[in-house]
Formats: structure tokens, sequence, C-alpha cells
């Protein structure tokens, strides 16, 4: 994927993104519940009559669970219902198979759960050794049983009120439970029934798997400018940075760009996966959603990560190739050229910068220039694509007083074939008034060819 850009629909121009203003809508940060790493309560059931106990031992891989012994009384189920049918008293699950479990004996999962309320469940607990995942598959006696599971870090939300999601799956998946953290996590899920032959006899399947070596933000491992990764599992890679992005499971890498350069992420996949790059890095909180493409139009080099995520559920192998090009000397607002009235100007946007301000609706990369209109004066600005194109695809010329400015002007005319005019009113300014123009083509799809990049840019007095 060469550019990616905002597919716009210029002859609609809808604003509101554009005028969101510089937070736009963005949306407020999630609440992060801490991780509860006690182990599932031992010996449940030894306290509740007609009842078998359960113990659990942690692993030789777990140093930081607690004492095995501990104990906490179970919480009172109904009579014909199983102990582990409420949460509190979700059963340890041990790696291997735990066979025979009957979902008829079952509950419903108490309101105000972090687990999802469906009728019927069985509630499992297990402690997931540091950097590894834990894959469970529930396997029914019936063939047209269809078993969800669904987990969190916690039963019951904690004080703050918030719940820690981990995964869920549909009927027929295996539920994949992630811990990229160097200490044991506890997890716990709920074995769910979904349709009335559900309510019957399942096997349990817990079995280990070790994470990607940079399944974690900050051990990205470097990827040279031209290099390239294949066959990547996504099943095994880890929490997107931060770790409230609405992303499966990541795969980083460490990325040096050279100066004026733009390095372009493209990834083939056959399941649903995003490459975007962390421009201010591991903890950055626009990290859920950014550009395939990074132009660094500094004049020394830039690290930066890039990261390849499962969007959906739904798992399987990417392959992962880096190419750059050149970017132009004004491909960033600080840097922005100017642009002489009565003169026309030809730029290509595939070298310009990404596109933050007023026009960041149009399309994700810009080149910048200053035009001053005098005194008195009224100018009209014209981009045209240099191959006419639709309405939707067309060049665009936004402006502004300065680069931090958010007092936009936009485009007032379309023209067929994709050319759009910007006018500058200083009629009653006692003064030259200087604009900061951006401009530059919406490119859409996959490959864009350098002609169908490239744009005139031009400015003439009109009263």
């Amino acid at each position: 994927m060469s550019l990616r850009t905002l597919p716009i629909a210029l002859a609609g121009l809808a604003l509101a993104g554009c005028l969101a203003g510089p937070d736009g809508a963005a949306e407020a940060e999630p609440v992060q519940a801490t991780p509860i790493t006690r182990p599932a309560p031992a010996d449940l059931a030894a306290r509740s009559p007609g009842t078998t106990p359960v113990t659990t031992t942690p692993t030789s891989d777990d140093p930081a669970v607690e004492d095995p012994t501990a104990t906490v009384p179970p919480v009172a189920v109904a009579p014909g219902d199983a102990t582990h049918s409420v949460c509190a008293n979700a059963l340890p699950l041990p790696e291997g198979t735990l066979a025979a479990q009957d979902l008829s004996l079952g509950a419903e999962p108490a309101a105000g759960s972090c687990i999802a309320t469906r009728p019927t469940s069985l509630f499992y607990a297990v402690t997931i050794p540091a950097r590894s995942v834990y894959v469970v598959d529930a396997q029914p006696e019936a063939d047209d049983a269809a078993l969800s599971l669904y987990a969190a870090t916690t039963c019951q939300p904690p004080a703050d009120g918030s719940c820690t999601y981990l995964d869920s799956t549909h009927p027929g998946e295996p539920l994949r439970l992630t811990n990229a953290t160097d200490a044991p996590r506890r997890a716990v899920f709920a074995v769910q029934a979904e349709n009335a032959a559900a309510l019957a006899r399942f096997d349990l399947t817990l079995t280990r798997d070790a994470l990607a070596p940079n399944a974690v933000c900050e051990d990205a491992v470097p990827l040279a400018l031209d290099g390239t990764a294949t066959d990547v599992a996504t099943a095994f890679g880890g929490p997107t940075a931060p770790d409230v992005c609405p992303h499966q499971r990541s795969h980083f890498y460490r990325v040096t760009v050279p100066a004026r350069t733009r390095v372009i992420a493209s990834v083939t996949a056959d399941a649903p996966v995003y490459a975007n790059f962390l421009t201010d890095g591991c903890g950055a909180v626009d990290g859920c959603y950014g550009d395939s493409t990074f132009a660094n139009t500094d004049e020394v080099p830039r690290e930066v990560v890039l990261a390849v995520s499962q969007v959906t559920s739904t798992e399987g192998t990417f392959s992962l190739a880096l190419s750059s090009e050149r970017v132009a000397p004004n491909a960033s607002c600080e840097a922005a050229a100017r642009l002489p009235l009565g003169t026309v100007v030809t730029a290509d946007t595939g070298g310009g910068g990404r596109n933050l301000g007023c026009a960041a609706c149009f399309g994700q990369l810009a080149i910048f220039y200053t035009v001053d209109v005098p005194a008195g004066a009224v100018v009209e600005v014209t981009a045209a694509p240099v191959v006419a194109t639709e309405s939707w695809n067309s060049a665009f010329v936004t402006s502004a007083s300065a680069c931090d400015s958010w007092d936009c002007g936009f485009p007032t005319t379309f023209v067929e074939g994709g050319t759009t005019r910007l006018r500058l009113d200083n009629s009653e300014g006692d003064a030259a008034q200087s604009y900061v123009l951006t401009a530059g083509k919406a490119l859409l799809g996959d490959e864009v060819e350098p002609a169908e990049r490239s744009f005139t840019l031009e400015a003439h007095v009109v009263e």
C-alpha cells in the first residue's frame, strides 16, 4: 500500500471533519483496570456441602503467583447449579484437557459483571505465564451445539468501575488469552451456551504458545528501509500501543528513516490487517489508527515504530515490505515555499509531508506554500490536477493565517476535471496579508501513478 489517504467527496465537501478543530472528535481516554494476578481461589467447594473440592497449583513459570493454599469461601449457588456457575467460583483450568463439563449446570452471569451476560455459563480461571498465549478450545459433544467464550481479567469491576476485556469468540472459534507482560496475569472466562443444543457436555483444552519476540512495542525489531517480513502469524502478536486500541494483536518494527525521506509500508494478508506508524513512540495516544506512510521532513534521520495489527478476531498471516522515496523541500508547513502571484508551480503530492491542519480531511499528504495578498485586493488560488480526474479525486488547496492556525479557508469553486479554486479576501485590509497554503491531490487507491499525484498551483489578483 504505497499511499493511503482518506476517501472524500470534494463535490459534497463534508467539512465537519476539517472544522472539528485541532483535537477533532477525539475519543475520551479509556480507563484501564489494573490486571489482577491473584490465583483463582483454591479449594473453593470444600466449605460447600455436596460439591467437589477444587484446588490450584502454580506452575514453575509463575513465580509471582500467590500461595496456592490461600482459600476464600465460595459464593453460594442455586440448587442444582455447578459451583463454577458463578464467576467468583471460577474453576482453575490446568494445561491439557478437562473433559465432560456440563453446561446444563450453568447459570447466567450476574448483572454488572465484567463477563458478557448470556444465558447459561460456566466459569474458569487461568494464570497466563509471562510473554505467553493461552489458547482455549471448547469442543461440545453435540454436533449442532454452539458455544462461545468471553474473557476478562476479573469477574466484577474494581473500585474505578472499569473492566479489562481480554478476548471473546464466536461459536467454534478458540479463545486466545495474551499476556505480553513480564509477570503472570490472571484471567477468568465463561463458556456460554448460544443455543439449546449447547446445554450439554463439552471438553475444554488449554494449550500454551509463546508470543512473537516483537509482540510488545518496546521490543520492536529493526527493519531496514527496504526490509521485508514474510508469513507472520497474527495470532502470536501482542497488544497495540497504547493498550487501549480496538486491535486484536500486533507485531512491531523499528525503522530508521533518513532525512527528507518517506517510508511506505505495504502489507498483504489473508486476514484483516492494519499497518500504521507510531510517530510519537510506543506511548502515543493516537497510535490506534494512523498512516501506513511516514514522511521525515527533518534534516536528520528519525526512528519510528511500525505496528502491523490484526483488526478483527479473524486470524491469518501477513507479509510486509517497506519502500521509500524522497520528499519535497516544502513538505512541511514550517518550510513552506513562496508562491509569487501570477506564477504557476507544479508539485508531486507523493513528495508531500503529513497533512495535519485545515486540509487534513482532503488527503494525508500535502505540499506547503505561502502567498501574499496585497492590501485592498482579492486573490484567487487555483489547484488543478495535471491529469484530469473525478471530483472525488480532485486537487485541493486550503488557507490559514499561520501553520498552527485553525482559521481555515476552503475552496469555493469546483470545476469538472478535478480543479478547485480558493478566494483570499484582503479587500478591506490596509496592509498585505500573508497566508499559508496547503495543497495537494486527494490520492486514492493502492497504487497511484506519478502523473496522477501531480498538480499545479497558481494565484492571481481578481479584484
